[in-house]
């Protein structure tokens, strides 16, 4: 009997537009075997997907999210010529029937793409909306508008790493991962993703042509910055990114920049994927892009569950 995993496997090899982040090769670097998917079809014709992973802990059956990944939630084929109103009423039965061919789960928690702007289905089952943003060049067609839309301070701090770096295309993840580590040292915190993750996501773009690690270096020769973009036929993402705490001043403008302009040539949009700490939002929107609020989704149905997060334990 054909599974909903190989009739999405399918579906990915033949829908070209599909965002990287619900690709069944990216579900396999970043979730292994544990990433399913619900489907709604039309006799052969897949009419929308919600892909899932599963994952257990002191156990409870939870219902999440990989490290590296966003961009999830409900994905639709709309009919075509959909008055607004037709829209919304397609929308609210779609994911109603989605969220009802769930497995059972304690936890639910995903990021939704800031296309899916319709909330109400998921409130009216019982999910709590948190909005989160994210920023983005909506239009990649002129690098010289781009450039203009820069703040100045960005354009500033450019043009004098230009004169202290060199950007080039690496051929790991391991200076990534390492100046990674350190932003996040720094803050005090632990990395949450490994250097495993991070190598499959590599190998997994690298193969399909959608990804690229760039990396800034000094006139020595040591790599002082580092940046991963990943991207699909409407958008690049991203994805992660370090800086030494020794490099020269706007090597990371510069890297961001570099990314800017790769993205140009291969997509449409390029998605900053957002961030809630003031300083990098601060940074992100010198680079002149739209603020874009996106959801994400959370439920919990297990009592347990329930009494810890009233207790300020999750």
């Amino acid at each position: 009997m054909t599974s909903n995993k190989d009739r999405y496997r399918k579906f990915c090899a033949a829908e070209a537009a599909l965002p990287i982040f619900l690709k069944d090769w990216w579900l396999d670097a970043v979730s292994g075997d544990s990433w399913d998917v619900v489907l709604l079809q039309e006799g052969e014709q897949i009419k929308a997907s919600w892909t899932y992973q599963r994952s257990a802990k002191y156990g409870y059956k939870l219902l999440n999210m990989p490290a590296l990944t966003s961009g999830w939630g409900p994905w639709i084929a709309y009919p075509a010529d959909q008055k607004y109103a037709s829209r919304i009423s397609y929308e609210h039965q779609v994911i109603g029937d989605l969220i009802d061919a769930l497995p059972a789960f304690d936890y639910f928690n995903q990021r939704f793409r800031y296309e899916l702007t319709n909330g109400l289905p998921f409130f009216w089952k019982g999910f709590t909306l948190t909005a989160r943003y994210t920023y983005v060049l909506e239009d990649l067609s002129s690098t010289d508008k781009l450039w203009d839309n820069l703040s100045s301070s960005a354009r500033s701090q450019v043009r004098k790493a230009e004169k202290l770096v060199t950007v080039s295309e690496a051929n790991d993840i391991d200076d990534l991962f390492r100046l990674s580590t350190q932003v996040f040292e720094r803050q005090k915190e632990t990395i949450p993703y490994s250097a495993e993750l991070m190598k499959k996501i590599y190998e997994a773009t690298t193969q399909h042509n959608s990804g690229k690690v760039f990396v800034a270096k000094d006139s020595g020769n040591r790599v002082q910055a580092a940046l991963f973009l990943v991207w699909d036929a409407n958008s690049a993402y991203y994805l992660a990114g370090g800086t030494d705490s020794q490099a020269p001043g706007g090597t990371f403008s510069l890297l961001m920049w570099k990314a800017i302009q790769h993205a140009a040539a291969v997509t449409r949009q390029f998605n900053f994927e957002g961030s809630m700490l003031e300083s990098v939002e601060r940074f992100f929107r010198t680079f002149g892009p739209v603020q874009k609020p996106y959801l994400q989704v959370q439920k919990i149905n297990a009592t347990g569950l329930k009494l810890a997060k009233t207790a300020g334990f999750i």
